[in-house]
């Protein structure tokens, strides 16, 4: 997979995700200072990294105080200012960052947000159209939710990212990867990278509860991933050994359970983790559907077997007036009624409340012939995207670039030098497995564009929730919707 270095997060997955959960719960005064020392010499080596050194190619140039107005989620605010939902370190670093940017070029960045997350996301967008029919300038980059965003490209009301100077995708604080999958006909109409801190925040891992692996006897998991034998096959042989009956007969969440998750986007991150990709482009570079095939089929057996018939799994989650889905499942692995859950890296904050001891792997592969292993964002991460209605392309273009280089260049700095300070290490294995989960992050133009083309990349986890293994007819039954919806989609590229 061609994976070209994301760096504003990346070094920071190992340090703002994994240094948290590797927090230790104790130990005496020795065992502290030694870890303290760790620590120092870590931050001592990042601080001498090349990172602020790398120069843009953005031009000397001052804009007289205008404004810089990013109209982006209320949820996710904190991405480009300050933020009621986000720490005060989170609100200085992105405000020094902001700072930066505004003295050098001579600008005021603000926001326009309105709620968009999923629900609320129909509101997004309508709130958007509304204000770009006005014609007016009033927003020079949108914000917007990565699973629905893809949608409005069809109306014609972003520009192409190619057309826009001094935006250079060859720069590491841009995602090479997810570019070059939504470039058709030399057209882009999104990006993400170092300016989005949620593409980061959503990576997928498999957390495990090292007491639980410890009492089933199971090897170094580590050394398992190390050694290429880190598989599905492997996950379930260990969630069978580690399942236990509390003695009452019913099997409910008081008992201990090998494997828990909800069948929501946890199941959909086994597409890429088993290297299934909804779409592939063809000899012309144009996106075609190739998810109908053997081995997808042999996928959802799997998952079916394993999620819907086996004893060694919970996935009865749901979301009510009280807590959700997510709150009852970190809940639930916290007090250490799970040996593993397939989780978002920012779930290491919940469960850091808990008296755990924990390690973090990549998800596992299909089999021990897949020659890596592949990560997911899940799809909740912002991309940006610019108005037709921003009538000076070469002002966006500087302070877009210049915000996301900023964010390669100094925010990762301040995370390292700020989360690392009162923090112990103390698992250098969770280290090393995020650079394996970051290095394998995949993105696909299926799955991005999934919302908009009526659900294709979610057919296995509608298979899941059906308690249907039978992947093949499910697919021949809206393969022509599914084909109409991408021949529509991608005129505005290919015209």
């Amino acid at each position: 997979m061609k994976r070209k270095h994301l760096s504003l997060l990346a070094s920071l997955l190992t340090v703002l995700f994994v240094l948290p959960i590797m927090v230790s719960c104790g130990g005496d005064e020795t065992s502290s200072t030694s870890n303290t020392s760790a620590v120092s010499q870590i931050v001592s080596e990042e601080s001498t990294s090349s990172r602020k050194d790398v120069k843009d190619n953005l031009p000397v140039k001052d804009f007289g105080g205008r404004d810089f107005v990013i109209f982006c989620r209320t949820e996710h605010k904190y991405e480009f200012a300050e933020s009621e939902t986000a720490t005060d370190f989170i609100n200085d670093v992105i405000q020094k960052r902001n700072d930066i940017v505004e003295d050098r070029f001579g600008v005021n960045i603000k926001t326009f947000d309105v709620i968009g997350n999923w629900g609320p996301h129909t509101d997004f967008f309508t709130t958007l159209r509304s204000h770009l029919q006005s014609g007016e300038d009033e927003y020079q980059l949108v914000a917007g939710y990565a699973a629905i965003i893809p949608a409005m490209i069809s109306e014609g009301i972003f520009q192409n990212w190619k057309d826009i100077d001094y935006i250079d995708l060859d720069q590491p604080w841009w995602s090479s990867d997810l570019n070059d999958e939504l470039t058709i006909n030399n057209k882009l109409f999104l990006l993400t990278g170092d300016i989005s801190i949620t593409l980061w925040e959503n990576m997928c891992a498999m957390f495990y509860n090292k007491t639980l692996a410890k009492d089933a006897t199971l090897p170094d998991l580590y050394e398992l991933v190390r050694d290429g034998e880190w598989t599905y096959d492997k996950m379930t042989e260990y969630a069978r050994l580690a399942t236990k009956d509390d003695g009452n007969g019913v099997v409910g969440k008081e008992d201990t359970f090998g494997y828990i998750s909800a069948k929501t986007t946890q199941v959909d991150i086994y597409q890429d983790a088993f290297d299934l990709s909804v779409t592939q482009k063809n000899s012309q570079g144009v996106p075609e559907f190739t998810m109908n095939n053997q081995k997808t089929s042999q996928a959802v057996t799997m998952l079916y077997d394993f999620l819907c018939q086996s004893d060694y799994t919970y996935t009865d989650f749901t979301t009510t007036v009280e807590t959700t889905a997510d709150q009852e499942q970190y809940t639930m692995f916290g007090e250490g009624r799970a040996l593993f859950i397939p989780a978002r890296l920012q779930w290491g904050e919940y469960i850091n409340q808990y008296q755990i001891e924990y390690g973090i792997l990549p998800m596992p592969k299909f089999d021990v012939e897949q020659t890596s292993y592949y990560s997911s964002s899940i799809d909740n991460f912002s991309m940006v995207a610019v108005p037709y209605t921003v009538q000076d392309t070469e002002f966006v273009g500087i302070i877009t670039e210049a915000l996301c280089a900023e964010s390669y260049r100094n925010v990762v700095e301040d995370y390292y030098q700020t989360i690392l300070r009162s923090r112990y290490v103390n698992d250098q294995g969770s280290a090393e497995m995020i650079d394996i989960i970051r290095d394998g992050l995949k993105f696909n133009f299926g799955y991005i564009y999934s919302y908009t083309l009526g659900w294709p990349a979610h057919q296995i986890n509608i298979c899941i929730n059906n308690n249907n293994a039978d992947f093949t007819s499910l697919w021949q039954a809206s393969e022509d919707i599914f084909k109409n919806n991408l021949e529509d989609h991608l005129k505005i590229y290919l015209d």
